[in-house]
């Protein structure tokens, strides 16, 4: 079995290609005709086994659709001179560095594609002009997923270490 047996676009294709991924792994050959179904699907699989490509590369390919590899023009709403585009899909992890690693692969799996994509993270201040990810860019960054709330509001207090001190093993 190839990836292109899954019916990918020839754009997703070219960049599965370029990461020299010859064939799918196992969840990715279990998975991915799933997620192109519109099915729901739960895996689990060690690192490194290509679970990110598993559904990164079916919701690519259900996003091209409409415009035929390239982004759809704007649909939403428009305000203040410029256009404002839905969003299509949501990506939600625990940790920033994971959001970051799933960016990083919407980006490489989606370069043909004309998508555009955007990582978002939450519970820290910006960084001052100069410094962080977007330093001397215009990139954006911060973390994810944002300071842990209380039942009504302000941010909840993390617990002390328990009496004794130490590390737990």
């Amino acid at each position: 079995m190839t990836f292109s047996d899954f019916g990918f676009s020839p754009e997703l294709v070219r960049a599965v290609a370029a990461k020299n991924y010859l064939t799918p792994t196992p969840i990715q050959e279990k998975a991915i005709p799933h997620v192109m179904a519109g099915r729901d699907l739960l895996g689990c699989a060690q690192t490194g086994t290509g679970k990110t490509a598993a559904f990164a590369l079916p919701i690519l390919q259900k996003l091209g659709r409409r415009g035929e590899g390239k982004e759809a023009p704007p649909s939403g709403r428009k305000g203040k001179g410029r256009s404002h585009r839905p969003i299509r899909a949501l990506v939600l992890t625990p940790t920033r560095e994971l959001a970051s690693q799933i960016s990083e692969s919407f980006r490489e799996y989606g370069k043909y594609t004309g998508l555009r994509q955007a990582v978002v993270y939450g519970g820290v201040p910006p960084a001052p002009p100069g410094r962080g990810p977007g330093a001397g860019g215009g990139g954006a960054g911060g973390g994810a997923p944002g300071a842990p709330r209380g039942p009504r509001g302000p941010p909840a207090r993390p617990r002390p270490p328990p009496a004794g001190g130490g590390a737990r093993g």
